[in-house]
């Protein structure tokens, strides 16, 4: 495949330049063109359908790549803008009518082509420039060819790499019955009192929150200042750089950052848009208590006591809780040192010994944390708390479940589990004061809420009935003779 460049032709109107690309050898036409709606030079109102939005937006990136490694600041492109529309109406029109060339042809009856209007002319209907050019290339089969193709030419590479283009469009068609099959544009533009902002290079999509924003405006503004969608203000702060990093707001989906620049009296706001796909891994755990465990499951005498409150840091709150809740549970991700925390939440351990969110999934998401191999950390609020043996893999799609009832191996550490008589292993109930040791602290805890008669949802409440009494010594006591000890780093 060679690149045939067309001499830059230079106007009036600074900047303009023209470049095609095509095939090495362009076969002889034996097409019968199809006839089409539109006809004669575009009036700028068209706004055609995407052929491959995807690969349109990809072309924008790539070209945005090659500026970056060549100290050019990135173009600013969003879907379905002027030059965008211009573009694509110029590529659609090429595939439609089966021609490759920057002005624009209809076939008359005889299937010969006739010109309608020249390039600045379609282009202007649709962008009112200061400046612009245009690349066209047909029959390269992706955005990565087609951007490097261009690159390897003179013509091409000026246009892609020229400081006084702000603005891209990019068009692509696909058209089986002509002669080339794809058919590629790109239109460049700058247009006066227009100081674009771009994200990321113009990357389709992102699953970082912190972003990377270049903004035109520099020489001619003063301070700079940034929002996401319709929230806060950050600070006004001097305007003495182009490239700034900035959060987006939280959750996936379409994002809007929008800069406001001024000088003196002066304010302009523009905005781009990205994509943010939140990074997120989901557990699923099966645990049970070695307090309220019913010889086949978990209790669930503590449901009607149950606070609609975590008593976890995270304090959670819900407004209902899953079928067969037990009790309040927390959860943690560690780094494979163990002992840092990524994340942590608060979830319900449920009568099968599921973990379960309020809505009963036992898939628990974990929003903002990437995949990997994270240690599982389960703490309830009277036993000793527990960790996976190993780091688990972690990842987007649903999770096998991590069983600790199976075997004491399941369990970082040595004791961490009291084997039940059910042939099951549990966590170490006895920890009252929830300080990760079975002690005479925990003991007195016990004796002085037993001894007023307690009841409710209370931390010595050990096997999870709503009562402070000797079934409760009994647990703690059992769990002081099997040796129990949180084994955590």
């Amino acid at each position: 495949m060679s690149i045939q460049p067309w001499v830059c032709v230079l106007t009036l109107v600074p900047a303009l330049c023209l470049a095609k690309a095509t095939k090495l050898h362009q076969p002889v036409s034996t097409v019968t063109p199809r006839e089409i709606a539109s006809s004669g030079c575009a009036t700028g109102s068209e706004n055609p359908v995407p052929d491959n939005e995807s690969y349109e937006l990809e072309v924008v990136y790539l070209t945005n790549l090659e500026r970056q490694a060549n100290g050019v600041a990135p173009l600013k492109a969003t879907a379905g803008n002027a030059l965008s529309r211009a573009a694509r109406y110029h590529a659609q029109d090429m595939g439609d009518d089966n021609y490759h060339d920057h002005d624009t042809h209809d076939r008359n009856q005889q299937g010969d082509l006739v010109l309608t209007c020249g390039t600045w002319e379609r282009v202007g209907a649709f962008f009112s420039y200061w400046a612009a050019a245009e690349n066209i290339a047909a029959g390269y089969l992706t955005p990565a060819d087609v951007v490097n193709g261009w690159m390897n030419s003179s013509g091409h590479r000026a246009n892609i790499l020229n400081a006084n283009l702000w603005e891209i469009g990019v068009g692509y068609d696909y058209e089986s019955s002509s002669d080339y099959d794809r058919y590629w544009v790109q239109n460049f533009g700058k247009r006066p009192d227009i100081y674009p902002i771009v994200i990321e290079l113009e990357a389709m999509e992102t699953d970082q929150q912190t972003v990377d924003i270049y903004a035109y405006g520099q020489s001619q503004f003063d301070e700079i200042r940034f929002c996401n969608e319709t929230g806060t203000w950050s600070d006004w702060q001097p305007f003495t750089q182009s490239g700034f990093t900035w959060q987006l707001s939280a959750g996936s989906g379409l994002k809007t950052v929008t800069a406001e620049m001024r000088n003196g009296s002066t304010t302009l706001a523009s905005s781009d848009e990205i994509l943010y796909s939140e990074p997120r891994v989901f557990s699923s755990l099966k645990v049970f208590l070695q307090g309220g465990f019913n010889g086949t499951g978990q209790g669930t005498l503590l449901q009607p006591l149950l606070p609609f409150q975590s008593p976890y840091p995270d304090a959670k709150q819900v407004s209902q809780f899953p079928a067969n809740a037990s009790d309040w549970i927390y959860l943690q991700l560690r780094e494979s040192d163990g002992s840092t925390v990524v994340a942590e939440k608060s979830a319900f351990l449920i009568s099968d010994g599921s973990i379960t969110d309020e809505d009963g999934s036992n898939q628990i998401e974990w929003p903002g944390v990437a995949e990997g191999s994270y240690y599982l950390v389960v703490i309830h609020r009277n036993h000793l708390d527990m960790m996976s043996r190993n780091p688990v893999s972690l990842s987007d799609a649903s999770a096998a479940c991590y069983d600790f009832t199976t075997d004491s191996n399941q369990a970082y550490g040595t004791h961490s589990m009291i084997q039940l008589p059910a042939g099951v292993w549990a966590m170490v109930a006895g920890d009252i004061d929830a300080n990760g040791v079975l002690d005479d602290a925990d003991y007195t805890e016990w004796m002085t809420r037993a001894a007023s008669g307690s009841a409710g949802y209370l931390y010595a409440d050990l096997n999870l009935d709503g009562n402070v009494n000797t079934l409760d010594y009994c647990l703690y006591f059992n769990g002081m003779r099997s040796g129990g000890t949180q084994s955590l780093p």
